[in-house]
């Protein structure tokens, strides 16, 4: 009987022992894989993910502030960097998990064309600033720097245009709606930017030369550049 009872606590022990590995293993990997513990860029997540999360942050003040809704604009808008834009085009009356789509989608087009705050960290190293060869771009008759980090990872707003006129045609069920279509793709492009952006910095760290990036991206695009 001492026995039996010795083994038998022995078994509960190892059962014990292996539910708490099995819950350790399933806290893991529900952290690995949600949008909120992703430790990296978004790029290796799941688009359901991703879609779910961009809707989620949809509703936070931080992302009122930037996208509207909130006390100071009521209507869904550009209000993250100068200029503002009020959106006046059906595209703020669409449902927000087309918008979380459309924004995943946009953001994996600027990815395949070299555009991220990686790719600007990555062109800084391979090579660095030069101090003695600095050119001021304002000044008249200076031409580009062709090694520019910022520049080699924008995607043009020309470039995001094409994508988003197609991606929009693409869709039966808006293709007719885009009223004035020139309207309703440039609110789509801001959106779909200042959104993920928005969405980035809450899944993972983000650093001071990222958020200037970041504006200084927004900027461009506010502006069509």
């Amino acid at each position: 009987m001492k026995i039996a009872a010795k083994q038998e606590n022995v078994t509960r022990r190892q059962a014990w022992k292996i539910s708490g590995i099995a819950l350790g293993i399933a806290a893991l990997t529900l952290t690995s894989f949600s949008p909120i513990f992703a430790a990296e860029g978004q790029e290796g997540a799941g688009e359901d993910q991703a879609v779910a999360g961009l809707v989620s942050v949809m509703t936070e003040k931080a992302t009122t502030a930037m996208r509207g809704g909130d006390a100071k604009h009521k209507g869904l808008g550009f209000y993250a960097v100068q200029p503002n834009v009020d959106f006046k085009s059906g595209y703020a009356l669409i449902p927000a998990k087309t918008m979380a789509k459309w924004a995943y989608d946009l953001h994996q087009f600027v990815l395949s064309k070299g555009g991220s705050y990686e790719n600007v960290k990555k062109f800084t190293q391979e090579h660095p600033a030069d101090p003695k060869k600095y050119v001021d771009p304002f000044l008249p008759g200076q031409k580009p720097d062709v090694w520019d980090p910022n520049a080699r990872a924008h995607v043009s707003y020309d470039d995001q245009k094409k994508f988003a006129e197609k991606w929009w045609s693409d869709n039966a069920d808006y293709r007719d709606c885009m009223t004035p279509k020139d309207w309703w793709i440039n609110d789509a492009i801001l959106d779909g930017n200042n959104l993920w952006y928005r969405y980035e910095a809450t899944v993972k760290p983000v650093s001071a030369g990222y958020i200037t990036w970041r504006d200084g991206e927004l900027e461009k695009l506010a502006k069509k550049q």
